[in-house]
């Protein structure tokens, strides 16, 4: 005691003596010998023998001595540790119920790395605190666990190397080994999940110890109990997966099978990856026909092409990787060759196979996908190269196919032919006839199903029994019962009705069967037959325009022009102005070469151009009416129409090019005179930049007819309607105009005109506004005769222009 006591120490000595259970006075002991750690372990070892459930004292005695230990080998002095040991025991015998003691405890033994003495302080801590603070001694060995053990793998072993896997599991040695299992961990894990809140955290940390049997215990135990009482799991994919992959190292293959299928039911997504682990598990038990019967099957199954691709790729990998490992061995030991030749053989037809079947395993996922889609069907036709197979093929799908789902006009009713083209192809018309009989009875939603199969039939008949056979298959399709239009109705209504209802509507059916009848004798009985035909098609309302054409050119070819062109007549009549154009350029063109009276040929051109009325663009029909007015000596009236063109035309581009046609047409044949009205409704209908044109060409008309004056106040009135730098033709004329007919005067007001119109435009930069219907000339020497054919008085001394 002399060595730890000096003189300064005495009045402490006298404190503790006189109340050895003041805490206050041996703090202040201890505080004055903080120099001397052998002092003041002295001092708090007296302490704690007064006051051995003193935990704070206790606290700072032991975080005390843990300190004197800090970068100290744990190893080297195991006795210095073990010491500090000693001294948590006896803390924690006067302090059971002290949490912070026993984590204390636990953080001391964990840093020497004593798993056991680690084992025994959570052993001891637990029977020591009440049961609601368990939990939080466990949560410092969970975290001391979680350091000692290797990372998880983020794959959970999915991506494990297939060559090496073959390899492994053939010949041994190949494969990696497993790493060494974490008892310890494990079976500390093991207690700590019948308390953990998060059981799937507990058992991703198991995962990492390697120990697969306990993995499989734990979970079986404390997790899959739970997830059958509630029918549906709610563990996470990883956490089932976690369980699959230490059943996969346990062996316990028949466990792992259904675990795979529970797993797949929970998550539907992961079925492929799930088929493929459970492959892999097959392949290192090496049992290489079940893996192949696993992933044949599952792409029997699968119905999604992300699926079907990665299980096929696999499946492919495997054989390739079979293969090889057995090729290579061999290549080392040739000796082996009888044990593996049938085995390599086997793998590599299967491999062979496999790829030849590519195409067909594709085809049944699309028909999986989409049973009713006829092109897959169609598709799969072409896949096979007997018609036995082919034959196999059209009545699985007809079979399959639901017809109310068809959305492709014409796919079913193909399907159907092509299967009777079979038996034809193969000499048995009887059978393909019976075939076509039951695709005629099918309610197919589209009228070009039933219609494709008639046409067929029809072209059949036609080579091997002639036009007769064809137009009587035709006549029967063509049958109108007495309440079509009721039916029609009904089908475009899309009540529910099979096309086959409406098939005396087709069109095609019909055009064929006329060109049969076309194609027959020439006999009146043939030409009724044909004529009935049409009739029937414009009764059905079905009758097109070519229809009507072909209608009235067989009538001509018959000797029946004047019936042909009430065929036109009626045609005209139904089809609206845009469809009726057509008709109407092939009806006067015959009727002009057929030779019709005049008075009927100018009833045709005036009916025609009643479009105009509906913004068709008749000018065409105009010229051409204009031209047989010309050719029949009717000049003026001629200019009229072309007047009348001018008017109805319904674009600027045809506006111009009438306009210029009509007025040089008038000017050549009927004079400038009479060309003066069509100028000045010329100038009032077109917009400035195009009317400067027809201002300038009625000058130049107006000087050739000596009207000087009214020459020069048209180009006055032009060329206010444009800039001058952009009505440059008619500013030249002008100069050159001044120079022949006017004066110095003149000449002037020209320039003083160019200059205002400049400033004018340039200063407001606005265009001068057309001048439609502003316009009024009203003198001339000449007496006026306008395009009616009405003389007009001039006052010959008044020129005036509205500007």
């Amino acid at each position: 005691m002399d060595e730890f006591v000096t003189a300064e120490d005495l009045v402490h000595e006298y404190s503790v003596l006189q109340e050895p259970d003041s805490v206050v006075n041996w703090s202040r002991y201890i505080a004055a010998k903080r120099d001397d750690p052998c002092s003041v372990s002295w001092v708090y070892e007296r302490c704690l023998q007064a006051l051995p459930a003193q935990w704070e004292v206790w606290r700072e005695y032991l975080q005390f001595r843990m300190r004197l230990l800090d970068g100290v080998c744990a190893v080297q002095h195991a006795a210095e540790f073990e010491k500090v040991n000693r001294l948590f025991w006896r803390c924690v015998e006067h302090n059971a119920a002290v949490v912070e003691a026993w984590r204390l405890f636990l953080g001391h033994a964990q840093r020497q790395g004593a798993l056991a003495l680690v084992r025994q302080v959570v052993d001891a801590a637990l029977r020591g605190v009440g049961l609601a603070k368990h939990r939080t001694v466990w949560e410092d060995v969970v975290a001391y666990i979680e350091e000692l053990l290797p990372a998880e793998e983020t794959d959970l072993g999915e991506e494990q190397d297939l060559h090496e896997l073959v390899r492994g599991a053939l010949f041994g040695g190949a494969g990696a080994e497993d790493a060494g299992a974490d008892i310890w961990s494990s079976a500390m894990l093991r207690r700590y999940i019948q308390v953990a809140e998060d059981a799937e955290a507990v058992l991703a940390l198991l995962q990492r110890t390697h120990d697969y049997a306990t993995v499989v215990a734990v979970y079986e135990k404390h997790v899959l109990p739970v997830t059958r009482a509630k029918h549906k799991g709610r563990q996470s994919y990883e956490s089932q997966f976690r369980y699959l992959v230490a059943l996969d190292h346990t062996g316990a293959t028949a466990k792992l099978e259904d675990a795979v299928a529970r797993c797949a039911q929970l998550f539907p997504e992961r079925a492929p990856s799930l088929t493929i682990f459970l492959a892999k598990h097959y392949v290192k038990q090496g049992n290489y026909n079940r893996c192949t019967d696993v992933l044949t099957d599952s792409l029997k199954h699968t119905a999604k092409s992300s699926e079907f691709a990665s299980l096929y790729d696999f499946l492919v990998v495997f054989e390739e990787s079979l293969i090889e490992v057995v090729l290579e061995h061999l290549q080392e030991h040739p000796e082996n060759e009888e044990r593996w030749g049938a085995d390599l053989e086997r793998h590599t037809d299967q491999l062979d196979g496999l790829l030849a079947d590519h195409a067909l395993l594709l085809n049944d996922l699309k028909l999986r996908q989409e049973p009713d889609n006829v092109k897959h069907w169609l598709d799969r036709v072409e896949l096979f190269d007997k018609a036995a197979s082919k034959a196999s093929v059209y009545a699985d799908a007809i079979a399959s196919i639901n017809y109310k789902s068809q959305t492709v006009p014409g796919q079913l009713g193909t399907l159907w032919w092509q299967y009777a083209q079979l038996y034809i192809d193969d000499g048995q018309y009887e059978t393909a006839k019976t075939i076509l009989d039951k695709a005629l009875n099918v309610p197919y939603n589209f009228l070009q199903d039933p219609e494709l199969i008639w046409t067929k039939w029809a072209e059949e008949e036609l080579k091997r029994a002639g036009l007769d056979a064809a137009m009587q298959v035709l006549s029967h399709a063509l049958q109108i019962p007495d309440d079509h239009e009721l039916l029609r109705d009904k089908f475009e209504s899309h009540e529910k009705m099979p096309a086959q209802t409406v098939i005396f509507s087709s069109l095609k059916l019909w055009s064929f069967y006329i060109d049969l009848l076309e194609a027959s004798s020439e006999s009146d009985e043939h030409l009724e037959r044909t004529k009935a035909a049409y009739e029937a098609t414009i009764q059905l309302k079905i009758a097109t325009p070519l229809l009507f054409v072909n209608y009235a050119h067989y009538l001509q070819d018959k000797g029946n022009h004047v019936e042909s062109f009430s065929i036109y007549e009626r045609a005209v009549d139904i089809f609206p102005a845009e469809t009726a154009f057509e008709i109407w350029d092939i009806y006067i063109g015959e009727a002009l070469k057929y030779g019709l009276p005049k008075e009927q040929i100018r009833d045709l051109f005036e009916s025609s151009l009643k479009m105009a009325n509906e913004g068709v663009e008749c000018k065409p029909f105009f010229l051409l009416y204009a031209k047989f007015e010309r050719d029949n000596g009717m000049i003026e009236t001629a200019a009229n129409i072309l007047h009348r063109a001018c008017r109805a035309a319904q674009t600027m581009d045809a506006k111009r090019s009438l306009w210029t046609l009509c007025l040089n047409w008038c000017r050549q044949e009927l004079g400038g005179s009479y060309a003066r009205a069509l100028y000045e409704e010329c100038i009032q209908a077109l917009p400035n930049h195009v009317a400067v044109v027809y201002v300038l060409e009625y000058a130049k008309v107006e000087e050739g007819l000596k009207q000087v004056k009214r020459a020069r106040a048209l180009l006055q009135y032009g060329a206010r309607l444009l800039h001058p730098a952009n009505n440059a033709d008619l500013w030249e004329y002008w100069e050159l105009f001044e120079l022949r007919h006017g004066n110095k005067d003149t000449y002037k007001d020209m320039l003083q005109l160019k200059r205002k119109v400049e400033e004018l435009l340039e200063g407001d930069g606005l265009p001068v506004p057309n001048q439609i219907g502003n316009i009024a000339f009203v003198a001339s020497t000449d007496g006026l005769q306008n395009p009616g054919g009405e003389s007009t008085n001039i006052n010959n001394d008044e020129l005036e222009l509205d500007m």
